[in-house]
C-alpha cells in the first residue's frame, strides 16, 4: 500500500513539471442561459498582444465587455486590476525594482492596457534572461542551452446565464529552472 502511495504521488508530481502554455481558447465557446441581457455579446472587445524573440515571450489576452450597464463595468474594473495584479509582479526582486504605473479610470478601450502590460513584461522577461544567462557564464555552470523565459495570461468568459456571468482567469510563466508555474482561477459575477 505504501509503495503505491509513493508511486501514485511522484506520478502527480511528473505530471505537474512542464512548460507548455497553449490551451485552446474559451471565447469561441461561452454558454449563455437564456441572458436577457448579454455582457459578452458582439460589442465584446478582444485584445491580445504578443511580443516573442528567442528569449522571451509573451502572450495577453483579454475577453473585454463594452457596455455601459453596471456589470461590464465591474467586470472591466476586476479584469484590470487581476491584470495589473499579476503582471506587475512578473520577476519581481528584493530590490522592490519600479513597477509600471497601474491605468485607472474606466478601461473600455483596454487595448492599451494589454499593450502596455505586454511589452512591460517582454522587457522584464528579456531583461531577467540576460541576467541570468550572464550568470551562468561567469560561474562556469551553464549557458550552452539559453532558455525561453515566458509569461502567458488570459481571461475569457465561459458561462452566462440572466442572473450571473462566469470568466477564466489562466496565467503560465517560465522564468527557467526544472518547471515553469500555473494558474487558473473563476469568478463570478452576479448581474
Amino acid at each position: 500500500m505504501k509503495n503505491l502511495l509513493i508511486i501514485a504521488f511522484a506520478c502527480m508530481l511528473l505530471g505537474a513539471c512542464g512548460n507548455s502554455t497553449e490551451k485552446a481558447s474559451a471565447a469561441d465557446s461561452v454558454m449563455v442561459d437564456s441572458a436577457d441581457t448579454k455582457v459578452y455579446g458582439n460589442d465584446t472587445l478582444w485584445c491580445k498582444a504578443t511580443r516573442e524573440n528567442e528569449y522571451a515571450s509573451v502572450k495577453v489576452s483579454l475577453a473585454v465587455p463594452q457596455g455601459d450597464d453596471d456589470i461590464s463595468k465591474r467586470i472591466r474594473s476586476n479584469i484590470a486590476d487581476m491584470a495589473y495584479g499579476v503582471l506587475s509582479t512578473i520577476g519581481a526582486s528584493e530590490n522592490n525594482e519600479s513597477q509600471f504605473a497601474k491605468i485607472e479610470g474606466d478601461v473600455k478601450a483596454s487595448d492599451d492596457i494589454v499593450m502596455k502590460y505586454a511589452q512591460f513584461v517582454f522587457d522584464k522577461l528579456q531583461k531577467l534572461s540576460n541576467s541570468d544567462y550572464d550568470e551562468a557564464i561567469k560561474g562556469g555552470w551553464g549557458g550552452e542551452d539559453r532558455l525561453q523565459y515566458s509569461c502567458e495570461y488570459n481571461v475569457t468568459p465561459i458561462r452566462e446565464t440572466d442572473k450571473y456571468v462566469v470568466c477564466e482567469e489562466n496565467f503560465s510563466t517560465f522564468l527557467g529552472g526544472a518547471h515553469g508555474s500555473y494558474s487558473s482561477m473563476t469568478i463570478t459575477y452576479d448581474k
